[in-house]
């Protein structure tokens, strides 16, 4: 910065001219004058700047909050709208099995059994396997199994003679189909499906023996109306 001179005329004691010359500093904003005390501790700022970090901390608490809300709904439990409507519908087909010879032949005495897949019955509502195997005497509908099944949205049926059978539901949406043979085992390296028999655990007690050692299927069925099956169990 340039030093700028002021000079101003004194009179002396004989008259004489003199000339003084000051230093003339400009004002710096800012600068430390004595009398004056700064604290080193504190942090001065602009309004504006105050202003604009309080909106910025205000959106950051929102944006926290809608993501909070939004986990919430996500992790916790929905009420989800029911996807099935009062509706009867019969399930109807016949149930056959391959024998050693390659041959089919109808499968009498075949067990067919139909469930919801969204009803999960309590430990001691599930259905007793007593009267539902192939090889039980033909249950009634008083029989608790038989009750049970159907107190849930369910039904049994044995294939006659032919192999025919008929079942009713009286709600559309998703079910799962069992088909026991009565004339046809599994061979001693087919093991069930840890899968099937966990499924089938929501429903029977125990599980395993309905099915024992004879051959079955286990289907995931999506019903909307009347359908038509033909089972060839092999």
């Amino acid at each position: 910065m340039e030093e700028l001179e002021r000079m101003s005329y004194l009179p002396g004691p004989e008259d004489e001219v003199t000339w003084e010359v000051e230093d003339a500093q400009p004002h710096v904003h800012g600068e430390h004058h004595p009398g004056m005390e700064i604290d080193f501790d504190k942090v001065a700022l602009p309004r504006n700047v105050l202003y604009i970090q309080g909106v910025l901390l205000a959106g950051v608490g929102m944006i926290a909050l809608v993501l909070g809300i939004l986990i919430g709904r996500m992790s916790g439990p929905r009420d989800t709208a029911p996807t099935s409507e009062v509706k009867t519908c019969y399930l109807t087909g016949t149930v056959s099995y391959t024998s050693s010879g390659g041959s089919i032949s109808p499968d009498p005495g075949a067990v067919v059994i139909v469930v919801p897949q969204d009803r999960r019955p309590n430990p001691d509502e599930k259905a007793p396997i007593e009267g539902l195997r192939p090889g039980d005497p033909l249950p009634d509908a008083t029989q608790p199994s038989i009750a049970r099944l159907k107190a849930i949205g369910g039904d049994y049926a044995r294939a006659d003679e032919r192999g025919n059978f008929k079942l009713r539901v009286d709600r559309t949406g998703e079910y799962f189909l069992l088909v026991v043979s009565k004339n046809a085992q599994r061979k001693a390296s087919e093991r069930p499906e840890g899968v099937h028999l966990a499924q089938m655990g929501r429903y029977f007690l125990p599980a395993p023996e309905l099915i024992g050692d004879q051959r079955y299927a286990w289907l995931a069925e999506t019903i909307k109306r009347d359908k038509e099956y033909k089972f060839v169990l092999e």
